[in-house]
């Protein structure tokens, strides 16, 4: 990976496995890129559970100024980029926490890296 650049800007370390064995660690930036939610309205209840509308992403806060490198992310902050913002990074990735990409400790069941990055644009 000699010379291409790939920021963390989520809130945590992000570690990459091949074949069960970290390879690559990826420190967070300091400042974690973070989406602006905002709610319609509206709440009630269903069979006494409370609910609530889904939440629309309006805009990003902490987006760095430096757009020539590839970025780790939410795959919420992600899929925004991607709907709002596709061409602004060399590339957007997000940790593939799926039941195909993510490692878990065995007895504990904690996540403790991903094999492989989503690719949003």
């Amino acid at each position: 990976m000699e010379g291409v650049i790939l920021k963390n800007y989520t809130p945590h370390e992000i570690t990459i496995f091949a074949d069960n064995v970290p390879i690559e660690t990826f420190a967070p930036e300091e400042n974690s890129i973070r989406l602006v939610e905002s709610r319609k309205s509206g709440t009630g209840t269903f069979l006494n559970i409370p609910w609530v509308f889904p939440a629309k992403y309006v805009s990003l806060i902490n987006l760095p100024d430096d757009r020539d490198c590839n970025i780790i992310v939410s795959a919420l902050v992600g899929q925004y980029l991607k709907d709002n913002m596709p061409a602004c990074f060399k590339g957007v990735y997000a940790p593939d926490t799926g039941p195909d990409g993510v490692v878990r400790d065995s007895s504990t069941g904690r996540i403790l890296g991903v094999s492989r990055l989503i690719k949003y644009c």
